[in-house]
């Protein structure tokens, strides 16, 4: 041992720092003694005794009331920055602080931390209050930001109408209109009809309204297809209907097609020169050139498209010259204009249809007397020859 370890304060730290690396057992977690937080010396376990300690060592025993100062210095210190601290947040709670010279609104400050908040209601009161100001000025942003972009596409908007209707204006006019499937009507007919004309927008228009407006004042067209080629070419492509019955409406004698559309007015000896079939009708609630006529019951109206859509499907057809569907519970029917056919109710038709043919094929009717078949009966048919029968309007 040198003279510097046996004299002075420093020989006393190190001969302290040599016994306890020497004999001092590893401690346990420290106790605290109170609010200074002092660390008290660790009791032995029971049964044993502490080391001894020389003479020299017990003389350096203050040296630990040395640490309990420095200790309390160092929490005193740490107190006196907590409260600069606090009273700095306080400060700035109250003022604000200024960003690139302006204040700072109340609700989107931000605060420094409080290190001693757990005792500051105000603290307290304002970090609560933080997540709702938040909230509110998110929503503020996000309310700005949806105002900025429909502001944005408005002007978008406007500006590509601007732009696109003079391109639209002087380049899509229709200069060429080609028309195809037509027979009945001239082309310039159809253009006037359809409303296209050339000069027009090839855009203008609306395919269906051109095709109400031709199948109304052009009554054979049926359907019209509309495709447009750019810049300034239109293709029709029309579909046509044929008459295939007449009837008697208000009076007049109308050509029907096959669906019951009104096509035009005609007369009694061309339509039995075109081979139209005369159709005795229940009363129509409204007839219009181009269009179905309608009998104000949709039930009735459907059934009675049925029962001529099944004539005009059957063999017997080109032999069919009248049909009364006047009354559907007492259908009749005239076949080469001297064979009444009786298929009592609108059951079956197209069985007793067939019935019918097998039974006219027969050279027996040659149609030199007029006869009546019973078609009523799908199993069984019978046939009167009588030349004395009375069609009531049927022939």
């Amino acid at each position: 041992m040198n003279t510097a370890e046996k004299f002075g304060v420093f020989g006393v730290q190190a001969r302290a720092r040599r016994y306890d690396a020497m004999h001092v057992r590893p401690r346990a977690p420290a106790q605290t003694d109170g609010e200074d937080a002092i660390p008290l010396r660790t009791r032995r376990p029971a049964g044993k005794s502490p080391p001894m300690r020389s003479a020299e060592m017990q003389s350096t025993a203050g040296s630990g009331g040395a640490y309990r100062v420095r200790q309390a210095a160092q929490r005193a210190q740490a107190r006196a920055e907590a409260q600069r601290s606090a009273a700095g947040y306080a400060e700035t709670n109250a003022s604000g602080r200024r960003r690139r010279g302006r204040t700072v609104p109340e609700d989107r400050r931000r605060w420094r931390a409080d290190p001693d908040s757990a005792h500051n209601t105000d603290a307290i009161f304002d970090a609560q209050d933080r997540p709702e100001a938040y909230r509110l000025a998110r929503k503020r942003m996000l309310t700005h930001r949806g105002k900025l972009s429909l502001l944005i596409a408005a002007l978008m908007v406007l500006l590509i109408a601007f732009v696109a209707l003079p391109v639209y204006k002087l380049i899509f006019v229709v200069e060429e209109i080609r028309v195809e499937g037509s027979t009945v009507y001239s082309d310039e007919e159809i253009m006037t009809a359809s409303g296209v004309v050339p000069g027009i927008n090839l855009y203008s228009f609306s395919s269906r309204t051109a095709e109400e407006n031709l199948t109304l004042r052009c009554p054979y067209i049926r359907t019209l297809d509309v495709n447009r080629t750019m810049p300034d070419a239109v293709h029709f492509t029309v579909s046509e209907d044929t008459a295939v019955f007449c009837a008697e409406i208000y009076g007049e004698m109308w050509a029907l097609s096959g669906t019951l559309r009104v096509l035009e007015r005609t007369d009694p000896a061309s339509a039995s020169a075109d081979g139209l079939i005369r159709l005795l009708l229940p009363e129509v609630q409204r007839a219009l050139g181009g269009r179905v006529l309608d009998f104000g019951d949709e039930r009735s109206t459907m059934r009675i498209r049925e029962i001529l859509e099944t004539v005009q499907k059957s063999a017997i057809c080109p032999s069919i010259t009248c049909v009364d569907l006047r009354n559907l519970r007492e259908l009749h029917m005239v076949s080469r204009g001297v064979y009444l056919l009786d298929f009592g109710g609108a059951d079956d038709v197209a069985l007793k249809l067939r019935v019918a043919y097998a039974v006219l094929a027969d050279p027996l009717f040659d149609g030199t007397i007029k006869a009546e078949l019973d078609l009523t009966a799908s199993g069984s048919t019978s046939v009167v020859f009588d030349d004395q029968l009375d069609f009531e309007g049927l022939d």
